[in-house]
């Protein structure tokens, strides 16, 4: 298992970032960005930003999931492996939306894998899936969010080194 201390860093650091002492803005740049930043992250507003291992999913306000950081086994859920930028692999410096218009309540990053509850209730995971902790009946890696099967609602995930667990609405 790879480890890349210095993405780690910076997505805990840009995780830290959105944590808001009441002020209006948490994202506010100490210094003013280029113009593509402004227009990629300065839209963005996170009500929850989960910080995995070499990665970072994020919901922003509306919904809606992005991820940054590594991107070696699919975990920004951008339908890529390598990419959108080249860098040890590949990675995004930069929130990448989360494919498949599912709309999220919480998302939950950890080293190689990513995964979400849907407003609906229902489970969606992608990245690695070596030991099946997708939870779609395979170990096919994902480069955008499946559905967990089992047809259970849940309340939250919480994806762990190399499984999942989530809590049903019905508390189990």
């Amino acid at each position: 298992m790879r480890r890349h201390p210095a993405i780690a860093l910076a997505a805990l650091l840009t995780a830290m970032a959105g944590c808001d002492d009441g002020t209006d803005s948490p994202m506010e740049p100490a210094h003013a960005p280029s113009a593509e930043m402004a227009t990629t992250a300065g839209a963005l507003a996170f009500r929850q930003v989960s910080a995995g291992g070499i990665h970072t999913c994020a919901v922003t306000n509306e919904d809606k999931a992005y991820c940054w950081g590594d991107d070696g086994q699919g975990e920004l859920g951008n339908g890529t492996q390598y990419g959108p930028e080249t860098c040890d692999g590949g990675c995004s410096s930069r929130p990448v939306a989360v494919l498949g218009g599912v709309s999220f309540k919480n998302v939950s990053a950890v080293w190689y894998f990513s995964c979400g509850v849907a407003i609906d209730g229902g489970a969606w995971c992608w990245g690695s899936n070596w030991t099946g902790q997708l939870g779609d009946g395979s170990t096919t890696r994902r480069l955008k969010p499946v559905a967990v099967h089992g047809g259970h609602l849940f309340r939250q995930v919480s994806a762990g080194t190399d499984h999942a667990c989530g809590l049903t609405t019905d508390n189990r």
